[in-house]
């Protein structure tokens, strides 16, 4: 009897998985193609925030260098 009862709880429990694939694929045939679109999109965003980081990063240093190469004047003392 117990091996019965344990035998239809695996058979449930295949019987739920199997349902489960089967609808897994079906999102995948219907919503696969916005959600690859989504992570495109995404990719692109952060391709193009480390893009602008490097920017400013090469803009900060580019600062500094011209601030070594020509600092400021300084006011003398007459004005």
């Amino acid at each position: 009897m117990i091996t019965e009862t344990r035998r239809e709880y695996l058979d449930a429990q295949h019987m739920d998985a199997s349902h489960a694939l089967q609808r897994a694929r079906e999102d995948a045939i219907k919503y696969g193609p916005m959600r690859m679109e989504a992570i495109q999109r995404r990719v692109n965003e952060m391709a193009a925030l480390k893009e602008l980081a490097r920017q400013e990063a090469e803009a900060e240093v580019n600062a500094e260098a011209m601030r070594r190469i020509a600092p400021p004047p300084t006011r003398s003392v007459a004005e």
